[in-house]
């Protein structure tokens, strides 16, 4: 579903705290895993909001966190590689 009817330019990252477990496993059926990725390992304080309020996910959230980190190194690495 298209989130193209609500104007998000005043909403801040943190509203997702206040969304219930439902939504929470929502995010992960619709939302990408570079962008969850990237915002849980911007964003702390809503990776452990989501594993305490959706404990089910806890594994799915790491392994998306960690392949996010290591594609992200490779980027960079293969970017710095690129630049010399």
């Amino acid at each position: 579903m298209a989130a193209n009817w609500i104007d998000v330019s005043d909403l801040s990252i943190y509203h997702l705290l206040l969304l219930e477990k439902v939504q929470i496993t929502w995010l992960f059926d619709f939302m990408s895993e570079k962008d969850i990725g990237t915002v849980l390992r911007a964003h702390p304080l809503i990776q452990w909001y989501f594993e305490k309020k959706c404990p089910e996910i806890t594994d799915t959230m790491k392994n998306i966190v960690n392949n996010h980190l290591q594609s992200r190194w490779l980027e960079e690495w293969a970017l710095k590689g690129a630049l010399m």
